[in-house]
């Protein structure tokens, strides 16, 4: 099949196209490079114009408006079997929208010619917004408000979407509130996240008995990366020599990798449910992560055990957990770590995801 795959979220759809790649398939991303992560295309994606050193707003608008009509020039003129849409945002009403994106004409466009459409619940929307009372914790969010024009896009695309795919419980409750509305017939089936396991080194090493605790900063209250950080003063505190603490923020993508890979502990994030893009490199490494492994989130996909240790947010509780693994012996954390790349193996390497796209495609679309 020839697929679209539009939008990018921290190499999410990076990783997915070399599984689909790998199955035969011939892809293209229309990416954003996820911003200041900077994420690198390949010669046959396209790239819309976002960062820019262009000072002169005015400048950079009319930039944006060229880029605009020039990308959605070339994808109205090409046909695809099925376009995978990463989330509505990436949608935008015109190419005079301040926002980065491919616009709903486009969109149209392309869909018209018998092509199958998947959206992807990997990131909010607003019937996430919608629905946050229903979740037990959640970020600073619940303040957020979802502008009329951006609800009314969402709407569209929900309503020419074959099939959605979540891949979290908070994702997948959002839609299913919305299916239960009657107001759609969409379907729903949840597919996990997708990293190139298999291409990914595997390294954990401990030197002179100092444990590397990482966690990245990317949105401080988002994430919870406030809460990290207090519970990992504290662990410093205490375990002076035994400990080394690395707390990047908004590194390019590359640069990221780098810096994890010398680590021995990944805090992904304090809000989640599941496992985010941060932590599924982590595990790919063989990283011992901290982050989202809520028993809903594993039930979605039928995943019975987790090596991810579940952390609230809560710096007593992320401090009492990190403190578990350091007073563990250096053969126990050795243990959690094979557990760790294991697991990424058997449950999210790209080719087994891709997969199970393809049967989605094949079953329902």
């Amino acid at each position: 099949m020839k697929i679209l795959i539009i939008g990018e979220f921290s190499g999410l759809a990076k990783k997915l196209k070399i599984g689909l790649n790998y199955l035969g398939n011939q892809v293209s991303i229309v990416s954003t490079g996820d911003g200041f992560k900077n994420i690198e295309i390949e010669k046959d994606d396209i790239l819309l114009y976002g960062q820019t050193t262009c000072r002169n707003r005015i400048l950079h608008y009319l930039y944006k408006i060229k880029d605009k009509i020039s990308k959605n020039r070339i994808l109205s003129k090409n046909k695809f079997d099925c376009v995978i849409l990463m989330n509505s945002h990436f949608i935008v009403r015109n190419i005079f929208s301040m926002s980065t994106g491919i616009t709903m004409k486009t969109l149209n466009n392309v869909l018209n010619r018998d092509c199958k459409f998947i959206l992807l619940a990997c990131g909010y929307e607003p019937c996430y917004y919608d629905n946050i009372h229903m979740f037990r914790y959640a970020p600073y969010l619940e303040t957020h408000r979802v502008s009329n024009s951006r609800r009314r896009i969402f709407n569209k695309i929900v309503q020419m979407a074959d099939v959605i795919v979540p891949t979290g419980y908070v994702y997948l409750l959002g839609f299913d509130v919305l299916k239960n509305s009657k107001k759609f017939n969409f379907k729903i089936s949840p597919i996990p996240l997708a990293y190139d396991v298999k291409s990914t080194d595997y390294k954990y090493e401990e030197k002179n008995n100092k444990i590397v605790i990482f966690h990245g900063i990317n949105r401080l209250k988002e994430k919870g990366s406030d809460l990290i950080m207090d519970a990992m003063l504290k662990i410093k505190d205490k375990y002076k020599e035994n400990v080394i603490l690395k707390i990047p923020s908004k590194l390019a993508y590359a640069d990221y990798i780098e810096e994890m890979k010398l680590s021995n502990i990944v805090i992904d994030q304090a809000y989640s449910y599941g496992l985010g893009m941060n932590a599924l490199i982590g595990l790919s490494m063989g990283k011992i992560v901290l982050g989202g492994a809520e028993p809903e989130s594993l039930d979605i996909f039928e995943i019975k055990n987790s090596p991810v240790v579940n952390i609230l947010p809560n710096v007593q509780d992320i401090f009492d957990k990190l403190e578990k693994i350091i007073l563990m012996t250096n053969e126990e954390r050795r243990e959690l770590s094979y557990a760790s790349r294991d697991y990424a193996m058997k449950n999210h390497d790209s080719v087994k995801i891709a997969n199970e796209y393809i049967t989605l495609i094949n079953k329902y679309i």
